[in-house]
């Protein structure tokens, strides 16, 4: 099932290859964040920040961070999309509590 995500993840990156721009940091930050958190709204804010919507909870994504590690190979950019994903999951929860904790 994840190599499904991962080749239309690819496709898409390779019909934005078709046209004349190339793919941004943030689209392709934002498909791989989306690829995990599907229900994620991902919004664009500036160069280097990406606003996350889950479960209600807004949150900011810098990822000139992400765009750093990534540069340091591949182990270091999983590990930060894996915090990121972390991170997201982690407000989502706050928002919604767990009715077996009350």
């Amino acid at each position: 099932m994840a190599w499904r995500r991962a080749l239309l993840l690819a496709g898409a990156a390779l019909c934005a290859a078709c046209s004349n721009e190339a793919p941004d940091w943030n689209t392709l930050a934002g498909a791989r964040i989306r690829n995990q958190i599907p229900e994620a709204q991902i919004t664009v804010i500036d160069a280097k920040t990406l606003e996350a919507n889950t479960a209600g909870k807004t949150q900011r994504i810098d990822t000139a961070e992400l765009q750093l590690l990534c540069n340091r190979g591949p182990k270091d950019c999983d590990y930060a999309f894996d915090q990121a994903v972390l991170q997201l999951r982690g407000s989502a929860a706050n928002a919604a509590p767990n009715p077996a904790q009350k």
